[in-house]
């Protein structure tokens, strides 16, 4: 798909600066540790790092499933130096062709990932327990070398409100701070996009995407803030 899901804009980190190695075991079995200075960040702001690992496990032909963990402290709004409350995430993702001997073109792919901070600061005056969830799922199908169509569904709980920035997902930046922490939300996206390849080096990926919230946070034409968008998209590559 061309835009990006709420798992991987709001649960995960984009980015680690660290140390990773991965060994494979077996052609069934693969691990892999990490330490880096934590989520999305290239200085270490609170002189603590973060922890991961992850464990492929590939059981038969045309399945490969991973689970992933990262952890460690992270800079708070209150406590920039946190170094004791963790934020833990754990993660599982899946490749799978689920019908090799008659559909080998279909691909369904997807993650869940479950997150949990100690002690994060809700606001100026309190500090909770927090945690978010996040599942989506990818059917694939290539009917050509040069076309394939896919489809995303995906859900999203960020009941703590923690998580999902709506300056970033659809509100205006205006409202961001009405709603950016302290109002938990819900919420679920259906995403269709047809992929064609032009030539050798073109890539043109037309898309049509639906989200809804349990909440008001997506801005409209008037300005105003509504519970549901629909999105149309294009996005083109040429790589060289």
């Amino acid at each position: 798909n061309y835009s990006r899901s709420y798992d991987f804009a709001f649960a995960i980190p984009f980015t680690h600066t660290g140390i990773r190695a991965s060994y494979p075991v077996s052609d069934q079995l693969s691990v892999m540790a990490m330490v880096a200075n934590g989520w999305d960040t290239v200085d270490d702001p609170n002189d603590s790092k973060g922890y991961g690992g992850q464990i492929g496990f590939f059981p038969m032909e045309g399945v490969s499933l991973y689970f992933n963990y990262f952890g460690g402290p992270e800079p708070q709004a209150l406590d920039p130096d946190n170094d004791d409350d963790w934020r833990h995430l754990l993660g599982f993702t899946w490749v799978v062709k689920p019908l090799p001997g008659y559909l080998p073109d279909l691909t369904f792919s997807g993650t869940y990932d479950y997150g949990f901070e100690e002690d994060f600061d809700v606001s100026a005056i309190r500090q909770d327990d927090v945690e978010w969830h996040a599942v989506e799922g990818v059917l694939r199908y290539d009917f050509t070398p040069w076309f394939y169509l896919a489809l995303r569904g995906e859900w999203m709980d960020d009941e703590d409100g923690v998580r999902i920035i709506p300056c970033l997902s659809g509100a205006g930046c205006a409202g961001a701070s009405a709603f950016a922490f302290g109002v938990g939300q819900r919420v679920w996206a259906l995403t269709l996009t047809p992929t064609f390849k032009i030539g050798e080096y073109v890539v043109v990926r037309p898309e049509v995407r639906y989200d809804k919230s349990t909440e008001a946070v997506f801005e409209d034409e008037g300005g105003g803030f509504e519970d549901n968008q629909t999105t149309l998209g294009v996005n083109a590559i040429y790589s060289f």
